[in-house]
This record gives structure tokens, C-alpha cells and sequence, in this order.
């Protein structure tokens, strides 16, 4: 099909040009990122600042790094599948938007009205199709992700 980078770039400026080809589902990408961000921050702040007091005032004296590593753990697995949860529908439009429109058969031709027609034709579990997988990687990804980030963050502010 394509020879390389650069031969998939301008085969694709020659039949669609830049707007319809190489910006296709830009819109609900960004729509998409920022439910995800969103949700993913706060769920993660929210969590580990409901978690610690909790955990931490009957353990004061006996307290590790390892309960609050947990701590981050939890928090961060719960913000991974908040933010996929609240992004999975406007995930599932732009997949759709960026395959339907290379075969010339787009019946969906923006975000909001993409999600109307996937929840009539499909069902409200269209919309989440996809999620399972979608769910351990943000769930484990997260959980690693935000451990590490306190970690480092605990090193430099020492």
C-alpha cells in the first residue's frame, strides 16, 4: 500500500487533501482528551486525598512508604478507568469518523451527531464498545504511571 512515511503523506494530500485527510477525526480527538485528562486528574486527587486520612489516622505510627505507594496505586488504577469510562464514547466516534470517511461511506459526520447515531443504531453499550481491553491498559498504565510520578516528585522535593 505505502512505500513509507513520506509516500503515505503525500498519497494521502493527493486524494483528500490536508483538512479532510490528514486532520480526519481532530475534533472528537481533542473533545476526547480533554473528558479524559479531566477525569483522570481528579479522579487521582480526589481518590488519594479521600484514601489517606482514612488509612492514615488509625496507622499514624506504624505508617510505610508501602501503604501510601498503595495508596497511589489504587488511586491512580481509579483514574485510569474514570477517564477511560468518560471518554470511551467520543473514542468510538472518532475510530469510526477516521474509518468510515477512508472508505467513502461516512455516516458520521461530527462528534455529537456521531454519538446520536451510534447510540440509535447500536445501542448504548455501542458507545463502550472496545472498553474491556481499553480498561487494563489505562487501569495498570495509570496505577504504574502516578506510583512513579509521586516517587519522583518525593525525591526532588526532599
Amino acid at each position: 500500500m505505502y512505500k513509507g512515511n513520506v509516500h503515505c503523506a503525500k498519497t494521502i494530500y493527493k486524494r483528500e487533501g490536508i483538512v479532510n485527510g490528514w486532520y480526519r477525526g481532530f475534533a472528537p480527538t481533542c473533545v476526547r482528551q480533554m473528558i479524559y485528562v479531566t477525569t483522570y486528574l481528579i479522579t487521582y486527587q480526589y481518590s488519594k486525598s479521600t484514601l489517606l486520612p482514612v488509612i492514615l489516622s488509625p496507622l499514624r505510627f506504624v505508617l510505610s512508604d508501602g501503604v501510601q505507594t498503595l495508596v497511589h496505586l489504587f488511586s491512580g488504577m481509579c483514574a485510569g478507568l474514570a477517564g477511560s469510562s468518560m471518554n470511551n464514547p467520543t473514542d468510538v466516534v472518532k475510530t469510526r469518523m477516521q474509518r468510515e470517511q477512508v472508505n467513502h461511506n461516512s455516516k458520521i459526520t461530527g462528534t455529537f451527531q456521531g454519538l446520536l447515531y451510534i447510540a440509535k443504531t447500536e445501542g448504548f453499550w455501542g458507545l463502550y464498545s472496545g472498553i474491556r481491553p481499553k480498561y487494563i491498559k489505562t487501569g495498570l498504565g495509570s496505577a504504574v504511571f502516578f506510583v512513579a510520578y509521586e516517587l519522583v516528585m518525593s525525591m526532588l522535593t526532599r
